[in-house]
């Protein structure tokens, strides 16, 4: 009896030892699936993540492309109204010139004639001072005349000279090319060009790219185009704030007749030249003579019926003028793919124009 007890005691833990076998396995096997699939989910997740970061790079990229030809585009366009603009001066000067020479030649023969009358008179008998009085004075204002025209062709040259995009570049470069950078004696824009450079920024390398590189928002391409080829990124590195508000003076405000706007529009117009292109800027302030029914051709360049204009707006809209430019130049810029990046930026740049509320 109890052999058979024993027998059974022993068949009863071989069965149950079956069954928990048999469990573990049930519980493997079920476990194996999720296993392969926490697997596959771990590497789906990795290859998520490196397609992520593949996109993110890719965006990136494009975002760089977007920005550089944005940058290459807008050198581009003002290297060409830098031209046209020297054009139109060269063309206006040349006529002037003429007008100046002709003038000198007419003083000229003016002043001969006067001597010949004077000869005339000092050796004829008859004693006439009041006469010899008449022509000495008219001999002394003619050749003060004949003076003053001399100086201004001197000053035409002189203007002529600084208004040239190119200067050839010396072996001292280093040295020489600063030289030609008069400082801005105005203080009303020395602090409206200050102010413009203070949301420019310092030196920043863009994309590794020599030509990209900028300080104080003037780029290697326009430092060369101004002051010679052979100009490097230690240049443009080494660039102080006063040379670059002489820069800008220069190519944003002498070269472009901003100085015939009304002051209350320098730091605007100057503002919008820079961060947009020169071209827009006047093309913005000339639709707003277009809504305000005064026509005007949208050019882009400042001619004296934009100058005409602007004068009348000044007096009609006082500040709401500058509004009227701010709005502008901000529906433009959120037109842009960019705007997504840089709108937050753009905006409290603008903004700041605004005439304050009364």
């Amino acid at each position: 009896m109890n052999n058979k007890e024993s027998n059974v005691e022993t068949l009863i833990q071989k069965i149950e030892q079956r069954e928990r076998t048999s469990r573990r396995r049930a519980i493997v096997f079920s476990l194996v699936p999720i296993i392969i699939a926490v697997i596959l989910l771990w590497f789906t997740g990795q290859e998520l993540a490196h397609y992520s970061s593949e996109k993110e790079r890719l965006t990136q990229e494009l975002e760089n492309y977007n920005l550089e030809k944005e940058l290459l585009t807008k050198e581009l366009d003002e290297s060409l109204r830098e031209l046209e603009i020297l054009y139109q001066d060269i063309d206006s000067s040349v006529i002037k010139r003429e007008q100046i020479q002709q003038e000198i030649k007419n003083l000229q023969a003016v002043l001969k004639k006067l001597v010949a009358n004077l000869k005339n008179l000092v050796s004829s008998e008859v004693n006439n001072p009041s006469e010899f009085n008449k022509l000495v004075e008219e001999f002394d204002a003619s050749q003060n005349k004949l003076k003053n025209k001399g100086q201004e062709l001197e000053q035409l040259n002189k203007e002529e000279k600084d208004r040239l995009p190119f200067t050839k570049s010396s072996p001292n470069k280093l040295v020489k090319w600063t030289t030609s950078l008069s400082p801005v004696k105005d203080e009303f824009l020395r602090s409206v060009l200050k102010d413009v450079i203070s949301h420019e920024g310092g030196w920043a390398d863009y994309f590794n790219n020599p030509g990209l590189a900028t300080n104080y928002g003037i780029t290697l391409v326009t430092l060369r185009r101004l002051f010679g080829a052979d100009l490097t990124k230690n240049d443009l590195k080494s660039l102080t704030q006063e040379q670059a508000i002489s820069i800008y003076e220069r190519i944003y405000f002498r070269s472009l007749h901003f100085d015939k706007l009304p002051r209350s529009l320098w730091l605007a117009m100057i503002d919008a030249a820079v961060n947009s292109g020169s071209g827009r800027a006047i093309k913005w302030l000339q639709s707003v003579c277009v809504d305000e029914k005064i026509p005007v051709d949208v050019d882009g360049f400042l001619g004296q019926e934009t100058i005409d204009c602007v004068e009348k707006l000044d007096k009609t809209l006082g500040s709401d003028l500058i509004r009227k430019l701010v709005e502008k130049r901000l529906a433009f810029l959120k037109s842009l793919s960019t705007w997504s990046i840089f709108g937050r930026g753009w905006e409290r740049r603008i903004t700041r124009l605004l005439p304050s509320e009364k």
